[in-house]
């Protein structure tokens, strides 16, 4: 229908995103949109070119947000995940405190002379997925 009403281009784009996920229109998504997208669990991998591809090389506040998605887990990046997985981060937190209480660890994170691990830096950011179910 484009081609016939002489809209050439409007029908090279729509044979272009034919493959596209919503999250993947970066030209159009305000931040507001792409977050809402993420934290609903919209994939960075599904579609042709896939919404992380056109993030890649892409400029805006939306193809920012879509590369931090991209990132492991961190408390700068949790806002961006899906609700199954800031859940999921959250109770690992509350039972790392527990255990921390349990325990007495001192500020150190140390108990009997035995090292806590940095739990957020290497245990988190591997457990926490945008794919939590």
């Amino acid at each position: 229908m484009a081609n016939n009403r002489g809209h050439a281009d409007l029908a090279a784009w729509l044979v272009a995103s034919r493959g596209w996920t919503p999250l993947a229109h970066l030209e159009t998504l305000t931040a507001a949109r792409a977050l809402s997208l993420l934290r609903s669990g919209a994939s960075l991998h599904e579609g042709e070119p896939t919404p992380l591809q056109r993030a890649a090389g892409g400029e805006g506040e939306a193809a920012a947000l879509i590369r931090r998605a991209a990132a492991p887990w961190s408390p700068a990046s949790h806002s961006l995940f899906p609700a199954a997985a800031r859940a999921r981060a959250a109770l690992l937190v509350l039972s790392l405190y527990e255990i921390h209480e349990q325990h007495h660890l001192d500020s150190a994170g140390n108990t009997n002379g035995i090292a806590a691990l940095d739990f957020v830096a290497c245990v988190l950011r591997f457990a926490i997925t945008r794919e939590t179910e």
